[in-house]
């Protein structure tokens, strides 16, 4: 957003001069910048009944609102802004992958 900040025009005739400021607020797209488990694993691999927090960030303007996904597309976590926090305990039975939304 290089080219947000305040503007000014100034106006002048015969009669005077007058001025008028604007704020110009550059929007970006919501883009997720990490999401993942917060603990330390190794290869990736969680034994099972393991509780693990899953973390999902992101960034954007207007700030993004942020929710987590089961894998059968329910909202477990959120929406919040910027950063969303999800702790489960690692079962086989639900075993699928979690989603992280951002939107603005």
């Amino acid at each position: 957003p290089s080219n947000a900040g305040k503007y000014c025009c100034e106006f002048r005739n015969d009669l005077g001069s007058t001025s008028q400021c604007i704020t110009v607020v550059v929007n970006t797209p919501a883009t997720i910048v990490a999401f993942g488990i917060l603990e330390k694993t190794k290869q990736g691999c969680l034994p099972e009944k393991t509780t693990v927090t899953l973390q999902c960030r992101a960034s954007g303007i207007p700030t993004p609102t942020v929710s987590i996904f089961s894998p059968d597309g329910i909202v477990v976590a959120g929406p919040k802004t910027d950063v969303v926090n999800y702790t489960v305990r690692t079962d086989l039975a639900e075993e699928g992958i979690c989603q992280c939304h951002a939107n603005n």
